[in-house]
C-alpha cells in the first residue's frame, strides 16, 4: 500500500492560486485609477500630491490616515531608471514608501532610515545591470519592473499645511531617459471611482487568471515561489505564459469559476481569526510590509489595507473585535482610557481614527475623523487620556476628546509613527472601550 504523497486537488490549486496572485491584480486595478487621473498631466516631476488630509470622500483605500499628506507615483522602469531628490526636511516627519507589484516593501526613505539631510538615489529595475549610481547617494532596485512609491509628509492641521506643501514640492522624482517610457495613455479597463478590492471582486474566475498571466508575463514573480510555481502548473497555470481559460480542461474550468468565492472566504475566515487582546484589539507585527513566501497575509492585507507599512515605521492597532459582545455602535457613546505608561508609545506621533464596516471615514458636521497626539487634547491631572467616541456632544466630556459616529458599526485604529520597542515587542497593548450612558 502506498501513501498519497500529493494533493492536486484542482479546487484547492485554483483557490491557491487566487490567493497567490491577488495582490498583483489589486495592484494593477490602483494603477490605472491612478494613470486615468494623471495621464493628462506632463509635469516633469512623476510625483503627485495630495494637499489636504484624507477624509471621507477618499474611497480608492480603506483606513487610510490623518496624520500625514499622501504623496504618488508609479514608474516603469522597464526601458529606464529614475532618479529621486528628496530636499532637506527641516526635522519634519516624512518617508517614501517603495512596493513591487506583489505588495512587497523593499525600500522606505525617511526620517527613521536617513534622517533629515537631502538626498538623492537612483531607482531602477532589478534586471537593469548598466544603471549608473556614482552620481547618486543610494541605488535602489525593484523587484518588479513597476513600482509604486507612496510619500506620507507630516503635518499638524490648517496652519501647518503650507510648510508640508513646501517640503512635499522638494521632493522630485525624473525618469533618466523619459523617451523611452512608454505612453501613460494606455488602455484603461477599470473604472476610476470604485475602491480596486471591490473591482477585483467582480472579476469573473477566468477573467482574474488571465489578467494575473499578463500580469506575471511582464511583472515576474519573486525568486522565492519557484515552489508554488510548480504547484500552479497542474492546474494549466504556468508562471510567465499567457493563461487561456478557453484552453483548460472541464475539472480546471470548474475549479477556476468556483475559486473567487473560495479565496475571498479563505482571506475573510483567516483575517478573521487573527489574534486579538481580550479588549478587541489586532496589532500585526509580523509579516507586515514584507512577506516572503505567507501568501494568505499577503491577500489579506492587500484587501483590508494595501501598502501597510513595515512595523518599523508604523504599528497599527485595529479595532475590529471577533466577539460581538465588544462591537462598537455608532449611535452609543463609548470611552477609551489610557492611563499616562498607556498612552500609545511612539517617538513621531500618533493617532486614533474611526471608520465605518468598510474602513471609510464617518462623515460628519465638525470634519473629524479622529485624534491625534498633536491636537489640542484635554489630559487629566494624572497625565492620563480619555477619548470619546458617539453620535453627539454631551457636557460629560471635553469637546476637543470627542469623534463623532453615526449609527452602525464602527470600528478604529491606533497607529504609532516610529513606535517604541515596547509596541514592537508587543508588550504595549491599546485599552478597552467601555459604553457611557448617554
Amino acid at each position: 500500500m502506498f501513501l498519497k504523497m500529493s494533493n492536486f486537488d484542482p479546487i484547492e490549486v485554483a483557490t491557491e492560486t487566487y490567493i497567490y496572485v491577488y495582490p498583483i491584480v489589486v495592484m494593477e486595478i490602483t494603477r490605472q485609477q491612478y494613470a486615468a487621473k494623471t495621464r493628462s498631466q506632463h509635469d516633469a516631476n512623476l510625483l503627485s500630491h495630495s494637499r489636504t488630509l484624507a477624509n471621507d470622500k477618499w474611497r480608492s483605500v480603506a483606513r487610510t490616515n490623518i496624520d500625514t499628506l499622501a504623496s504618488g507615483a508609479w514608474l516603469d522602469l522597464s526601458k529606464t531608471s529614475a532618479t529621486m531628490t528628496i530636499a532637506k526636511s527641516q526635522l519634519r516627519f516624512y518617508m517614501y514608501q517603495f512596493l513591487d507589484m506583489w505588495t512587497d516593501t523593499y525600500a522606505v526613505i525617511g526620517s527613521r532610515t536617513v534622517g533629515n539631510e537631502m538626498v538623492r538615489l537612483r531607482i531602477a529595475a532589478a534586471s537593469d545591470t548598466a544603471v549608473k549610481s556614482d552620481d547618486v547617494d543610494f541605488l535602489i532596485k525593484s523587484p518588479t519592473p513597476t513600482t509604486w512609491i507612496i510619500g506620507r509628509t507630516y503635518t499638524n492641521g490648517k496652519t501647518d499645511l503650507l510648510d508640508a506643501h513646501q517640503h512635499q514640492d522638494g521632493v522630485i522624482i525624473k525618469y533618466d531617459h523619459p523617451d523611452e517610457v512608454q505612453s501613460t495613455n494606455q488602455e484603461i479597463t477599470f473604472a476610476a471611482n470604485i475602491p480596486p478590492v471591490e473591482q477585483a471582486a467582480k472579476l469573473s474566475g477566468s477573467e482574474f487568471f488571465e489578467l494575473a498571466s499578463r500580469l506575471i508575463a511582464q511583472q515576474g514573480v519573486h525568486l522565492t515561489d519557484g515552489s508554488i510555481s510548480f504547484r500552479l502548473r497542474s492546474l494549466g497555470f504556468n508562471v510567465g505564459e499567457l493563461f487561456m481559460y478557453e484552453n483548460q480542461t472541464a475539472d480546471a474550468k470548474a475549479a477556476i469559476d468556483q475559486a473567487p468565492k473560495r479565496a475571498a472566504l479563505a482571506i475573510t475566515s483567516v483575517s478573521n481569526s487573527y489574534k486579538q487582546t481580550t479588549s478587541g484589539w489586532s496589532i500585526a507585527l509580523d509579516n507586515i510590509g514584507t512577506y516572503a513566501n505567507n501568501y494568505l497575509t499577503r491577500a489579506i492585507i492587500a484587501k483590508f489595507g494595501l501598502a501597510a507599512n513595515p512595523p518599523e515605521d508604523s504599528v497599527y492597532a485595529s479595532f475590529a473585535p471577533q466577539d460581538e459582545r465588544l462591537e462598537l455602535d455608532g449611535e452609543n457613546m463609548y470611552s477609551i482610557h489610557f492611563e499616562k505608561d498607556q498612552i500609545p508609545p511612539a517617538r513621531f506621533f500618533w493617532s486614533l481614527t474611526v471608520y465605518d464596516r468598510d474602513g471609510f471615514m464617518i462623515p460628519n458636521e465638525l470634519r473629524r475623523f479622529g485624534l491625534r497626539s498633536c491636537d489640542n487634547l484635554e489630559y487629566g491631572s494624572d497625565g492620563s487620556l480619555d477619548i470619546y467616541l458617539g453620535p453627539i456632544k454631551t457636557d460629560q466630556f471635553p469637546e476637543s476628546n470627542w469623534i463623532p459616529t453615526v449609527k452602525g458599526l464602527v470600528t478604529a485604529t491606533i497607529r504609532l509613527y516610529g513606535p517604541s520597542n515596547d509596541a514592537l515587542t508587543g508588550k504595549w497593548e491599546p485599552p478597552a472601550f467601555s459604553r457611557v450612558a448617554n
